[in-house]
């Protein structure tokens, strides 16, 4: 039996506020909204070091269709990409990523090699995410810098 105190993280309840944090006011929320926009143009910054990191993940993959390390970790890449895009309000970024994720939880269930039409829909997926990050890049109300290639 559990003594009150002894629970495990998961099924304690949170400590209360301390008695100095009051209403949300309206700095707090522009304080807030500013660095989400900061936050937002680092992410979409370093989306290119990302995105090429994944293609030259794919490239070792087109040389060696078995090396089943690299097939996971450019499932990490696109897992990294479908879990942070909707953070940052890019829902196409999440859906791309979570494509080329599942594509290679799908390769890893059936067995390698991969197969090329595999390896080019991933190609295509890290194109069209290097096209949204552009977009991204040229459309957002605090200027980005576009992600390099």
């Amino acid at each position: 039996m559990l003594e009150l105190g002894n629970e495990p993280a998961s099924v304690r309840r949170p400590a209360p506020l301390p008695a100095s944090v009051g209403p949300v006011t309206t700095s707090d929320l522009t304080s807030w909204e500013s660095t989400l926009r900061a936050l937002t143009v680092e992410y979409v910054q370093g989306s290119g070091g990302r995105l090429d990191d994944a293609q030259a993940l794919l490239a070792g993959l087109r040389e060696h269709p078995n090396d089943a390390s690299k097939l996971r970790l450019l499932k990490r890449a696109f897992h990294a990409f479908a879990g942070s895009g909707g953070t940052y309000g890019f829902t196409r970024v999440s859906s791309l990523g979570l494509e080329g994720e599942q594509g290679c939880l799908d390769v890893l269930a059936a067995g390698l090699p991969v197969p090329p039409g595999q390896l080019a829909r991933w190609g295509s997926i890290i194109e069209d995410l290097r096209r949204e990050f552009s977009l991204a890049a040229t459309t957002s109300p605090t200027p980005v810098r576009e992600p390099g290639r």
